[in-house]
Order: C-alpha cells, then structure tokens, then sequence
C-alpha cells in the first residue's frame, strides 16, 4: 500500500502525447529510453523524481507548500526529437507555473530548461515547432485587468 505522502500520477492519452496527473506513478518512453515519473512529499512540498531505466535519478523540489504539481506532459520536438517534460505547477491561490524539464539532466542546474511564472492560469500548446504558453502579466491601464502575456520555448 503506498504511503498517503505519496502522489499518484494517472496517465490519459491526449492528442499525440500523454498528460500525467497527480495521481499514481507513470512510465514514459521515447523509443530509446523509458523513465518514471514520481511525485512525493518532503516536510509537505512536492518533490518530482524522474528516474532513467538505467538508474540515473534526478529530482525537482518546489520552494513552498503553496506551489503543487498537477500535471506532467512528454513533448518531442522534432526539431531535434527530443523529448522534454512540460509539467504544470499550481502557484499559491490561482497562480500557475510552467517548467520545461529535460529528462536527460545529469545535473540539477540543467533540469529546468524553461519556466514562466504567472499569477494567472496558463495554456500552453505545441505550434510550429515551439510551446507557446499563454498567460497573464502586469495590470493594463485600467489597473484593473492583466495584460495578456506569450511566452515561447525552443530547443
């Protein structure tokens, strides 16, 4: 029976790739090599592990209780095919984060390969080649409604 400190990751096929939720571990695969994907609890933050079949492990903490993990998503580019991490982070009440991951990372320091952070909900979608993630920024004129804000990432 797995510990109540343990996030489960549920896998649904969505289009071309596949979106993991916080619900049980999942397997993903890229022709060539296949990791897990596990989230769990340090002192009540999210902890993402990404462990590669040959035994490599790397792992991303979240800096607070506030910032939980929803959901990870397998992006290949076929810029270069290969593939990459999308995972959705919450950010305090309605905020979210973005952080592209790249399994492969043998170092912490080259895990994150994109992030955007918004007060807001995001969208993020695969066009031409590039994730564009759509989000809120800074308060327009009115100082009352966020200007829309597009981010966009390439390998």
């Amino acid at each position: 029976m797995k510990t109540l400190m343990k996030k489960i990751i549920l896998l649904i096929l969505l289009s071309h790739s596949a979106m993991l939720f916080a619900k049980d571990d999942a397997i993903i695969r890229d022709g060539i090599n296949t990791w897990s994907v596990i989230v769990d609890k340090n002192e009540g933050v999210d902890v993402l592990k990404i462990k590669e079949q040959r035994g490599h492990e790397i792992s991303y903490e979240t800096d607070s209780i506030a910032h939980n993990f929803v959901s990870v998503t397998p992006l290949t580019f076929t810029k270069n095919g290969k593939l990459y991490l999308v995972t959705l982070w919450n950010k305090g009440a309605h905020g979210e984060t973005i952080r592209v991951m790249n399994p492969e990372a043998k170092t912490q320091k080259d895990l994150v390969v994109f992030e955007y952070n918004s007060a807001w909900p995001l969208k993020y979608e695969l066009k031409e080649g590039k994730l564009v993630v759509t989000g809120k920024g800074d308060l327009g004129p009115d100082g009352i409604t966020p200007l829309d804000e597009i981010r966009t990432f390439s390998p």
